[in-house]
């Protein structure tokens, strides 16, 4: 039988690596930007609209943008946060840059806990350099 099982991905930090990994980071930055002036926009067009609209719709509306506009500011905090620990990150270093699934065959009389634990693939230039099973 074949189950389900989560594989850690790590990366060993390499200048190219870095430029990349930034590069991607800016452009998600730039996305965020974005979306974060339409909100301002159509905030804007909003209070505009205030004294023709029902005053309870537009106080929603108005909260609703400002939750979303401040969710989309922590986003780009969080993204200027992980931009400046990669670019000070020593090449060489570790990089855990998310998980995979992968199939795991089991049958009876395995361990199930050592079949299931955390399984890792470390990748250096996306080339594999090592799979541990756990």
């Amino acid at each position: 039988m074949l189950i389900a099982r989560k594989v850690a991905l790590k990366v060993i930090v390499t200048d190219d690596f870095k430029k990349r990994y930034v590069s991607q980071l800016n452009s998600l930055s730039a996305e965020v930007k974005v979306e974060l002036e339409k909100i301002k926009t159509t905030e804007a067009q909003l209070m505009l609209k205030v004294q023709t609209m029902d005053y309870n719709y537009v106080m929603q509306v108005r909260e609703q943008l400002e939750r979303e506009k401040a969710t989309r500011e922590a986003t780009l905090k969080e993204i200027e946060s992980r931009t400046a620990e990669m670019q000070g990150m020593a090449e060489g270093t570790i990089f855990p840059q998310g998980t995979l699934d992968s199939l795991v065959e089991i049958k009876p009389g395995d361990d199930l806990e050592s079949k299931l634990s955390k399984a890792e693939i470390v990748i250096k230039d996306n080339v594999v350099q090592s799979v541990n099973e756990g």
